[in-house]
């Protein structure tokens, strides 16, 4: 053998053992930035190298994490230090630089661990010497040992974490657990955070609901003055947020806080980081907890999780304490309502009892003042039965009474209480809450005393704490308030008792004489007594009536399901004895009517429920009745909207109707003269709009006028075009021409028309084609109009009652049942005929038949002159209109025409120019504020008659039967808006020649 083949032999020993010593040091340490350490200073070594790198990937890139020796140059990146590595792994797995200088003599090898590179090894020497195979085979062996150790130690910390986390968790637990009231635990999170999670300051929010108060039960550490400062923006803020969410937020710095001056508050404490962990519990979020530090902290995953955990411990441990002092209060206050119930159990007279009824209230509540009202109801007022002022019992004041004041809202909460039979708290002003009401007491509690279902009076606790009655405390006084109601009841038996005997009598014989059905049944719901209004109205005899079920006579949830089923009177009738509520009955023959029922359990002396009474009132013509007042009554609302709407319209749109034709009259372009023609025309389209809004919406009773029902269609349909189009219906109208008139009421028969146009749309919501038809005709005297749809039709069973009220095939809420109904009746007061024709999966076709009208009676109005009348010159008009630009462009127009025009927007003004001038004309606006048009235009007639017979007179709403008539009886020529200011010149021009 050579002697350089026994040197090479040597050395690789020696490099063998040196490799595995350096293997077992660095396997031998588990702390992370050790093993980093040993890592770099053995590679140096091994490779008698000037120094070395370690390399790791963290998020896609290389990071150096520790060096060893001369650092060179700690500009020098990643890549010039470690090469790039291999995509495909393959070998080689890293290209060596050697176009860097500055980086000197690298090689540099991968640290594999199951397969991935985690990192690198570089090592660098002096210039003069370079690296070959045989340094980067036994580096790359250095570099996989290494990639264990990193992995072993990586885990090792990992499980130290762990522990320590669960340690901290256990132990907070432990102490949280033995804690029991509110500030023990809240002391114990102070501690906790402060030396187990290293906070430096501490806050705690509690909220009841999201949204709603907020207060702070605890602040210390840094920033701790900042916290009760927070609670006035609290729910606009990031605390706000993460309570609404329940995301916890971790603030690595505190840029993402809301409120900027709250951010202020926070950096001048020093404070850099925060944790926001939002308290919950079964899901129901309860309060905030916020932990301060003036350290940078990076919140990665194992430090969230253990924040969370621990305000998991918190939310539990506050939960408990809350419950728990909750329900010890609860306990001492019901143990000693249980001894004043006693006590009020055991009075006999309604002195005694009131007394004991203020001692049981004052022993739960402050109640320095006192009072309990006893309904008088023959006069139907409160009256002060007991009072107690300042802790000491007074004279009841006669005047101090409060009257009921039915149909309104209750005034104050005494009369709330009573008419709502619910207890209520109120803040009192500076004003008492009523003459029951003590000077200096700044919140009452009102509670109702009832027996059973019978309010008798209140009882009124009046304090000057204002948070002195919670919920709970509401609770309580309200059974004290049932047991002193019982008493009362109680003490007035004896007097009732013969009353209740005489009425009874008095009622078996009233009984049968009554319309209104009534029954009496058994315990066990048996048919025990029917007077004769019920016979009548189920339809059987006395003899098959008695001893029937009485459950028979009511429809069962089974047949339908979305009426009101027996449980719900039964549940009523057992805890209160009695029940009123609207069921679903059936007669014998099956027909079914919806009626109210009063049911009323009969008593015997021991308490015990012998029989129940059953009253019943059939409600089918109520329901109709109040079904159409409800329809009527939006219309009429809509009617008022439509009518103020399309008036506030129409005279923006004279002005600029006006305007237009201004500039028709200038020397404009052929494009421009289009675009005023356009504006013109566009005008005047809206202003057909608005027409066909006031004719709908008018507000006058029942009418007779003839009507062009192929006229009516086309205005009705206007109002429907945007509906149709938005839905994708496609209207057809095929309308007869010179159709004879008809007589009746217009805007019924435009309700009839809506009403089945609707009706088809429905139809037509998920068909393919869609398509709406209105056609019309005349034979032999009479005007049919037809609506069809390409829907789905109808059955015969549902043609069968199409036009019964209440009958829809709509589902439940979107439909009345009463359009058709309504729509049917309509058409036969006009001597006609509504029918249906359909077949299921062919749509639908509804025909209505009119008769012709045969003597025409058409109303006539003064005709208007024609467009080119020349105006004369040097005449002096006086137009009175409230819209500016109408009498800008008035003026205008009159001043190119040579002639002169004053123009003013009030009717006070313009009496003023008529007292000093005179007038060729008067152009008058119907539509004037303060003294009005027609104020103004009767003064004329009795102050100067001259003036008046030159007025001209305008008006936006034609179809006014209030504007109509009052032209008519004015005798003077008009024009509606928007109009052509050469129409109006001419007759201004006409009214000056008289």
């Amino acid at each position: 053998m050579s002697e350089s083949a026994l040197m090479s032999s040597e050395q690789s020993a020696r490099e063998a053992r040196a490799l595995a010593e350096i293997v077992q040091r660095i396997n031998q340490s588990l702390e992370l930035d050790r093993v980093f350490a040993l890592i770099v200073r053995h590679a140096a070594e091994l490779l008698h190298a000037r120094g070395a790198r370690l390399g790791l990937v963290e998020d896609g890139s290389m990071v150096i994490a520790a060096t060893h020796g001369d650092p060179g140059d700690l500009a020098v990146t990643a890549t010039d230090a470690f090469g790039s590595i291999s995509s495909s792994g393959a070998h080689p797995l890293w290209e060596r630089r050697r176009d860097a200088p500055e980086a000197g003599n690298i090689v540099a090898v991968p640290c594999l661990a199951n397969g991935l590179v985690i990192g690198a090894i570089s090592v660098f020497d002096v210039p003069e010497r370079r690296f070959d195979s045989h340094d980067e085979e036994l580096l790359l062996a250095l570099a996989n040992h290494a990639a264990i150790a990193i992995d072993n130690a990586r885990l090792y910390r990992q499980s130290v974490r762990a522990m320590e986390h669960a340690s901290i968790l256990a132990s907070s637990a432990r102490s949280l657990a033995m804690h029991v009231t509110p500030r023990e635990i809240y002391a114990d999170i102070e501690r906790i955070a402060s030396t187990a999670l290293d906070a430096d300051g501490v806050a705690l929010y509690q909220a009841a609901a999201t949204g709603g108060a907020v207060t702070c039960a605890l602040s210390s550490g840094a920033a701790m003055e900042i916290a009760p400062r927070a609670l006035v923006n609290f729910w606009q803020g990031s605390r706000g947020d993460t309570m609404r969410t329940g995301v916890p937020l971790f603030l690595h710095e505190l840029d993402e806080i809301k409120d900027k001056e709250m951010l202020a508050l926070v950096q001048k404490a020093g404070v850099v980081s925060m944790a926001c962990l939002p308290l919950a519990v079964e899901g129901r979020l309860q309060g905030l907890l916020i932990l301060r530090y003036l350290t940078p902290q990076t919140f990665d995953e194992d430090q969230r999780t253990l924040l969370i955990d621990f305000g998991s411990h918190c939310a539990l441990a506050l939960r408990n304490a809350l419950l728990l002092e909750r329900v010890e209060q609860r306990a001492q206050r019901l143990a000693a309502v249980a001894k004043v119930q006693q006590a009020i159990s055991a009075a006999v007279s309604l002195s005694d009892v009131y007394a004991e009824s203020y001692r049981a209230v004052a022993s739960i509540v402050d109640a320095p003042c006192f009072v309990l009202m006893r309904h008088d109801a023959h006069r139907d007022v409160l009256v002060p039965e007991y009072v107690v002022k300042n802790g000491l019992e007074g004279s009841p004041d006669g005047s101090a009474c409060v009257p009921i004041a039915r149909g309104s809202v209750p005034n104050n909460s005494l009369v709330a209480a009573f008419q709502t039979g619910e207890p209520n708290v109120s803040a009192l002003t500076d004003a008492p809450d009523s003459a029951a009401t003590h000077p200096g007491m700044t919140v009452v509690l009102s509670v109702p005393i009832v027996n059973g279902e019978q309010v008798l009076g209140v009882l009124q606790a009046q304090s000057q704490l204002p948070n002195a009655y919670d919920m709970e405390v509401v609770d309580i006084v309200m059974l004290i308030a049932r047991q002193a109601g019982t008493a009362i009841a109680r003490a007035h038996a004896s007097v009732a008792e013969r009353a209740a005997n005489e009425r009874s009598r008095a009622l078996a014989v009233a009984l049968e004489a009554m319309d209104q059905p009534v029954l009496i049944r058994s315990r066990d719901e048996i048919v025990l007594y029917a007077n004769g209004a019920a016979l009548r109205e189920y339809g059987y005899t006395r003899d098959e009536l008695i001893g029937l079920p009485s459950h028979v006579l009511t429809v069962l949830p089974t047949v339908r399901a979305h009426d009101q089923t027996r449980e719900a009177p039964r549940e009523d009738l057992a805890a209160s004895g009695s029940w009123s509520g609207e069921l679903l009955l059936q007669r014998k023959n099956g027909s079914e009517f919806p009626a109210w029922l009063s049911i009323n359990n009969i008593v015997n002396d021991e308490g015990e429920i012998t029989a129940s009474v059953i009253s019943t009132r059939d409600m089918t013509e109520e329901r109709r009745v109040a079904e159409q007042l409800r329809q009527s009554e939006k219309l009429v609302a809509l009617g008022e909207l439509v009518a103020g709407v399309a008036h506030e319209v129409n005279n923006p749109l004279t002005g600029i109707s006006a305007f237009a034709q201004l500039l028709q009259e200038e020397r404009l372009t052929p494009d421009q003269l289009e675009a005023a023609q356009m504006i013109k025309r566009e005008a005047d389209r809206a202003v057909s709009v608005i027409r066909d809004l006031l004719t709908f919406a008018r507000k006058t009773g029942p009418r007779s006028v003839p009507i062009d029902m192929n006229s009516l269609i086309e205005q009705t349909m206007r109002l429907r075009t945007y509906g149709l189009r938005t839905a994708g219906i496609e209207m057809k109208q095929e309308l007869a021409p010179g159709l004879p008139r008809v007589h009746g009421d217009d805007r019924q028969l435009q309700q009839v028309l809506l009403n089945l146009v609707v009706n088809a749309e429905h139809a037509l919501a998920n068909c393919p084609k869609r398509i709406i038809t209105l056609r019309t005709s005349a034979a032999a005297g009479r005007v049919i109009v037809e609506v069809s749809d390409t829907g789905q039709g109808m059955s015969v069973e549902v043609q069968k009652r199409i036009f019964e009220p209440f009958f829809t095939t709509k589902p439940v809420g979107e439909g009345s049942g009463l359009g058709l109904a309504i729509s049917h009746g309509i058409v036969r007061q006009h001597g006609g005929v509504l029918r249906a024709q359909s077949e299921e999966g062919t749509g639908a076709t509804f025909e209505i038949d009119l008769p012709i009208l045969m003597v025409r009676d058409e109303a006539t109005y003064p005709a208007l002159p024609g467009y080119g009348a020349e105006i004369p010159r040097q005449r002096r008009f006086l137009i009175v209109d409230n819209e500016p630009a109408m009498r800008q462009a008035l003026q205008l127009h009159l001043r190119r025409s040579g002639c002169f025009a004053d123009a003013v927007g009030e009717p006070v003004a313009a009496l003023a120019l008529l007292a000093t001038r005179t007038y060729g004309a008067i152009f008058l606006d119907l539509q004037l504020d303060a003294l009005g048009a027609e104020s103004l235009f009767t003064e004329l007639v009795e102050r100067d008659p001259d003036h008046a017979g030159r007025v001209i007179f305008a008006t936006g709403d034609l179809e006014s039967e209030p504007a109509r008539n009052f032209l008519q009886g004015a005798g003077r020529p008009f024009v509606g808006k928007p109009f052509a200011l050469a129409t109006v010149a001419a007759l201004l021009t006409q009214a000056a020649s008289r």
